[in-house]
């Protein structure tokens, strides 16, 4: 993995992989405020962006062993994939969700 960079990044959030309808869905348009964090200390059951070859997604993060982890989407419709820790490029820490909001009006 390369050198952690702490200077703040933001995401927007494409697709729907992360909106099962709960509080906790990540919606199209949604900005992430992030940090990156060494893949060492990832916690169990957050939700992280990560950067594995030359994808970037929005996943929740279950620790399988030393050399893996799990990425898990919150939309059932989609699979959840083990990646390899080496394969990682980058991993992010969301402390921070600025929600959309759409309003229909007539």
């Amino acid at each position: 993995m390369a050198n952690i960079n702490k200077t703040p990044i933001l995401f927007y959030v494409r697709g729907n992989s992360m909106n099962d309808g709960s509080r906790k869905s990540l919606i199209e348009g949604d900005v992430l405020t992030c940090e990156e964090i060494d893949i060492q200390s990832v916690e169990e059951d957050r939700l992280y962006v990560i950067q594995s070859n030359g994808d970037t997604f929005v996943r929740r993060v279950t620790l399988c062993d030393n050399d893996q982890l799990t990425a898990i989407p919150l939309n059932a419709s989609y699979e959840e994939c083990k990646l390899n820790k080496s394969d990682v490029q980058h991993i992010y820490l969301i402390v921070m969700r600025q929600c959309t909001t759409v309003i229909d009006i007539e």
